[in-house]
């Protein structure tokens, strides 16, 4: 069973690797998987099998897409030993404000003199 599950795993990476480029046309709507030296057929096979699933998941998005008028996210933690929620999550996130820093590192209130003198408290 291993053995299988390893050819599996290398037949999977073979393909991946071998495709060299992907490009979408606006124009046309269309994307193209490009290889520019498959190495053997069932490589060219595996490549051709992985379009036709992305064109299948592609197919069935779009006949969804037009079915959903909104969308949303329902998440429960996993339970604890004692049957309390493991984790409670908080949406935080930090911004930095590029041009105030850039004022606050380069500016005068930082050093106080432009020149860059050493003040006399130093």
């Amino acid at each position: 069973m291993q053995d299988r599950w390893q050819q599996l795993s290398k037949q999977e990476w073979r393909k991946h690797l071998v495709i060299t480029g992907i490009q979408f046309q606006e124009s046309e709507r269309k994307l193209t998987y490009r290889s520019a030296a498959c190495p053997d057929p069932a490589t060219e096979n595996a490549i051709r099998h992985f379009v036709k699933l992305i064109q299948a998941e592609v197919s069935h998005a779009r006949l969804e897409v037009t079915k959903i008028q909104s969308v949303e996210v329902v998440i429960h933690p996993a339970k604890g030993d004692d049957s309390k929620d493991v984790y409670t999550y908080r949406d935080w996130s930090f911004h930095l404000q590029h041009q105030e820093i850039v004022q606050l590192l380069m500016g005068q209130s930082l050093y106080g003199d432009p020149l860059g003198t050493v003040p006399d408290a130093w």
